[in-house]
């Protein structure tokens, strides 16, 4: 995909490697947690993360904080941009940008929440934005285990800030977590010449 399509050199979209890790985990202000704590240290990340023991995909947010880096592609034809994973079993999401309610689809997902929700997304300028919605609770949404409900709402902004950088900035709110809404941000570097490495979580679990 590209941040337009009439600028040739954003047309393809390489892969983009995580290049600052979620501020938060450094100390930014995160709001309360609500009614659903979880208590988390090191030595139980690999015992208690969700995608370690059942290879689950990462989920949304998350999925911009993986080491294995992401790619964009454009499915002009169909309206929407797929999302790929370089990690855990190459899974993806779809961001949809035809205006279309953020219901799934009736034959798959119409009422099944997901690990990437109900996705629609936007143009605002250069940046794009991302609403979803209709998440499953089956993921951890940060490295760290950040708890979250079926009420995650997600706005996400992509912009990028100059051929090689991606800027990645989220707003959460979800009430059955967070005592109100919290944002944080971060950045992602192309690696030139770089490709989705052939990395499987069930080959690599050891």
């Amino acid at each position: 995909m590209g941040l337009k399509e009439e600028r040739s050199e954003c047309r393809d979209w390489p892969v983009w490697i995580v290049e600052e890790h979620q501020r938060c985990r450094k100390g930014c202000a995160v709001p309360n947690v609500g009614p659903r704590p979880l208590h988390l240290s090191p030595a139980n990340v690999l015992k208690d993360d969700p995608m370690s023991l059942q290879c689950y995909p990462p989920g949304a947010l998350r999925q911009f904080s993986m080491p294995f880096g992401i790619q964009f592609l454009e499915d002009k034809a169909f309206n929407r941009i797929f999302v790929m994973n370089g990690g855990g079993n190459h899974d993806w999401h779809f961001i949809y940008t035809d205006g279309r309610a953020q219901k799934g689809e009736a034959r798959g997902n119409a009422d099944n929440p997901l690990y990437y929700g109900q996705a629609a997304g936007r143009w605002d300028g250069d940046t794009l934005v991302v609403d979803s919605i209709g998440f499953n609770e089956r993921f951890w949404f940060s490295n760290g285990g950040m708890p979250h409900t079926k009420q995650l709402h997600l706005v996400e902004r992509l912009t990028r800030t100059d051929m090689d950088t991606l800027k990645y900035q989220v707003t959460i709110d979800d009430p059955g977590a967070y005592t109100r809404p919290w944002t944080a941000s971060w950045t992602l570097q192309w690696i030139a010449g770089e490709e989705l490495p052939a990395y499987y979580c069930q080959d690599n679990r050891a």
